[in-house]
């Protein structure tokens, strides 16, 4: 026998039982019958059976590479093609920053050089016309000490074979960085005096005779004073008189 034959006997057989089955339900509860008929489905898709729904739903599964092809194929969906793309390009925008920090870490002097890297106009000045030195700004207060007037032997001259009494009168003021340097020396006023004509006796008539020489001592007896001092530095040594005997 056939299988086609075989399946048509189980549909008689099938239809012959329901058929004894609603023979049954008429004689027992014709009524329940008569309401089991009346009942109607409305939706459509329920009629589905299970395996019908089943197979729909594999149906349904979209493999990776479908999926991968809706992202980036705008036919499907320009959407979410939009979407896509905008966010792989801030991720990658977002690595490639994190591995320059150069571009986000920009390093920056500590001190301003130059106004031009603040797109300020620039203009030039003569140093020696346009500025002014801080000491000498006369809104600074001067730190000026004035020390008592100092009369020193001058060593003989190395150029003659006679040998000469020379003398030297001469007043000093001394010009501190801060007042400290000013109270300092004055307390300390005598000792700073014999500093002074200790340094001026090292030198002689002829040498005292020119500007270079006077240069000279004044920058001795800063140098001096310096190594003396305690509590800051003398900035300048001025002379208030200044007399040669010979």
């Amino acid at each position: 026998m056939s299988e086609d034959n075989s399946d048509q006997i189980n549909i008689v057989n099938d239809e012959a039982a329901l058929a004894e089955v609603d023979s049954f339900l008429a004689e027992i509860d014709p009524s329940f019958l008569k309401d089991l008929s009346e009942i109607k489905i409305e939706n459509s898709d329920v009629n589905l059976s299970l395996i019908d729904e089943s197979v729909l739903a594999i149906q349904r599964k979209l493999t990776l590479k479908e999926k991968f092809i809706q992202i980036v194929d705008y036919k499907y969906n320009l959407k979410k093609v939009i979407l896509f793309w905008s966010a792989v390009t801030i991720s990658v925008g977002l690595i490639y920053i994190g591995f320059h920090p150069e571009i986000w870490d920009k390093k920056s002097s500590l001190f301003l050089t130059s106004y031009a890297a603040l797109n300020v106009p620039v203009e030039n000045y003569d140093l020696k016309k346009d500025t002014q030195y801080f000491f000498e700004n006369p809104r600074i207060t001067q730190n000026i000490v004035v020390l008592k007037k100092m009369l020193v032997n001058l060593k003989n001259n190395t150029d003659i074979n006679t040998k000469t009494n020379s003398m030297l009168a001469f007043e000093i003021s001394i010009e501190g960085i801060t007042n400290e340097v000013v109270v300092e020396i004055k307390d300390r006023e005598s000792e700073f005096i014999d500093l002074a004509a200790r340094s001026a006796e090292d030198f002689s008539y002829n040498e005292l005779s020119s500007a270079h020489g006077k240069k000279q001592l004044a920058e001795k007896i800063l140098i001096v004073y310096n190594e003396n001092l305690t509590k800051g530095k003398a900035r300048k040594v001025l002379y208030s008189s200044f007399i040669l005997k010979n």
